[in-house]
């Protein structure tokens, strides 16, 4: 995403959803802007077990139910883990060229 120019770090190393990223947001997802409340639109989140920021927030939060909606991706049984499903192998090859051999799985 930020590759894609849709997020950005701002001077405090948080992310901040650029225009072009809010536009990505609603056309492609349907998510707009999070209504004001305590959680931040974004914000860099270390992730404890790859040690890489994730996108956090309304955002993120956002992304997540969608793409559990869509049936992109699954939870995993008694974790709060992930697992990339086909279609979600497809719309992240189409979206930004990500193989599924450059993902990990356990």
């Amino acid at each position: 995403m930020q590759a894609s120019g849709w997020l950005a770090l701002n001077e405090e190393r948080q992310f901040e959803v650029t225009a072009a990223g809010r536009v990505w947001f609603a056309d492609t997802l349907g998510v707009a802007a999070p209504s004001a409340s305590r959680r931040p639109p974004a914000r860099a989140c270390l992730d404890w077990s790859e040690r890489r920021p994730h996108l956090a927030g309304g955002y993120g939060a956002s992304l997540c139910r969608e793409f559990l909606a869509r049936h992109w991706v699954e939870r995993r049984q008694d974790s709060r883990a992930l697992r990339i499903t086909p279609a979600g192998l497809a719309f992240l090859r189409e979206q930004w060229g990500i193989r599924p051999d450059a993902l990990a799985e356990e």
